[in-house]
């Protein structure tokens, strides 16, 4: 089954808000078409059980899969399996951070469903002798009430050049939902190097889209890095260049560490990177406001305008 998240339009960087939806709102995302096919099981002359989805020539018991049809293996997805007579729904989580993931069935009533993943893997969620219907869905990265236990982090680019902060907190341009009222939009040339803030392990790293634009479109096509941190929040670094990551899931990366360059990619007016701290709080997923640690080893609060 697929997944799918609620972003706020007209966004530099589709925010993820699917748990705010359903623990807040009570609304789940909404899913769309399945793939369906078709795979044969049958035990070898050794005994063993063969899955394939070419037809064998002695018997086999016949299964249904589905699966998301636009599988993207950045994104928790949903798949439904129908075997021996039982129909079972798996989490496939490619996330290397923990995950908060709630779903509704309509064949289940109006009850939701939560389920904690603490890392990637495939996981079974509910077996039972009927199909599951229409299911609805959402996920977010992190523990439940995150504890900020950091607020100052380091420049997340490594530049000998003063860049400028074009949008800061509370940004009027896009800066204003919960899950990006602290965030900064600074601007830098195309292929400027991206640094991490802060240690951390490398959750999701997406390189692979080209295009960028004003339209709703690209909201959900941004390049980005997403770094969970030991207190339960992430960094986000939006809007990287194709094929520009210089880390994978899973990587632990350091302070000052390179992780990618600059690009424009999503849902962008021009090259630039889009920096948040987002944590679950009190069942939202909220952006956290944070301090820089300057050049000079100060801190401070960045705010719209300044060169950092």
């Amino acid at each position: 089954m697929p997944l799918n998240f609620s972003t706020e339009p007209k966004r530099p960087f589709p925010i993820r808000l699917g748990l705010l939806a359903v623990l807040l709102s009570y609304c789940l995302t909404t899913s769309t078409s399945n793939a369906q096919s078709k795979i044969y099981k049958y035990k070898d002359e050794n005994g063993k059980w063969v899955f394939t989805d070419k037809k064998p020539k002695q018997a086999a018991e016949t299964i249904q899969l589905k699966t998301r049809g636009n599988a993207s293996k950045h994104e928790p997805w949903l798949e439904t399996l129908r075997e021996d007579g039982k129909h079972r729904l798996f989490l496939n989580n490619p996330v290397h951070a923990p995950i908060q993931f709630i779903y509704r069935a309509s064949r289940l009533g109006k009850k939701r469903f939560r389920f904690s993943a603490e890392g990637p893997g495939r996981f079974l969620l509910r077996e039972q002798d009927t199909a599951f219907g229409e299911i609805k869905s959402g996920w977010a990265i992190g523990k439940l009430n995150v504890v900020h236990s950091q607020s100052v982090y380091e420049l997340p680019f490594s530049s000998k050049k003063r860049l400028l902060i074009s949008q800061g907190f509370n940004g009027r341009f896009s800066h204003t939902g919960i899950g990006n009222r602290n965030a900064l939009d600074i601007a830098m040339e195309v292929g400027t190097d991206i640094a991490a803030a802060r240690p951390g392990v490398v959750a999701i790293a997406k390189d692979d889209y080209h295009m960028g634009g004003a339209k709703s479109f690209f909201l959900d096509k941004a390049n980005h890095i997403t770094v969970y941190h030991d207190d339960g929040s992430s960094a986000i670094y939006a809007h990287i260049l194709q094929g520009s990551a210089k880390v994978k899931p899973g990587d632990k990366v350091r302070a000052g560490q390179l992780i990618a360059r600059a690009g424009s990619s999503g849902y962008s007016t021009g090259p630039h990177l889009h920096f948040v701290i987002r944590g679950i709080v009190g069942g939202r997923v909220a952006s956290l406001p944070f301090r820089l640690r300057g050049r000079d080893g100060k801190t401070f609060n960045p705010r719209a305008g300044q060169k950092i």
